[in-house]
């Protein structure tokens, strides 16, 4: 296979894999987007279920308000580390950057080659981020009933506690 050949190939294979790391940087978008609106649709949920017993406040509201305390929090973190907008490595160089009289096109097509390269690691980096933060959103968002719960006991205990110092 000749230099140029393996250049060719080279360039195929490298453009092939920074469309890959763009669509897998839009399907990861399309997650956070579809748990946002999951999350902040139960953090709704969950403040109006407070709201229905405003007349008093007992241990289902404090868990209410926790959860949805909580999935706002998700929210948030879902928002910074999955959906802010954020530089993104281009697939393609600028055409103006192709250009030197003082090289050859082998050697041109080489540095084009090294800075695709570049890219492709730094999209798999911002790619692998998105999604280690996206699972931990999926993690914490699966640990909501715990955080009613706790906060549901912890209401419970506090009312008992009271109870027992205004008797005595």
């Amino acid at each position: 296979m000749s230099e140029l050949d393996q250049i060719e190939f080279a360039e195929r294979e490298g453009d092939a894999s920074m469309r890959e790391r763009i669509d897998n940087a839009s399907m990861l978008q399309r997650q956070a987007t579809t748990a946002i609106t999951l999350v902040l649709a139960g953090a709704g949920a969950a403040l109006l279920f407070a709201a229905r017993g405003a007349g008093s406040f007992g241990g289902v509201e404090a868990g209410s308000i926790s959860i949805a305390l909580w999935l706002f929090a998700i929210a948030a973190l879902l928002v910074r580390k999955c959906l802010a907008a954020d530089e993104y490595p281009a697939a393609y160089n600028l055409p103006l950057d192709l250009i030197h009289d003082e090289h050859s096109l082998v050697d041109i097509r080489r540095a084009r080659l090294e800075k695709l390269d570049e890219r492709i690691r730094e999209a798999i980096l911002k790619n692998d981020d998105r999604a280690r933060w996206l699972n931990r959103c999926y993690y914490a968002s699966a640990a909501t009933p715990l955080i009613g719960l706790c906060a549901m006991a912890a209401w419970v205990g506090f009312s008992a506690a009271a109870a027992v110092c205004s008797a005595a």
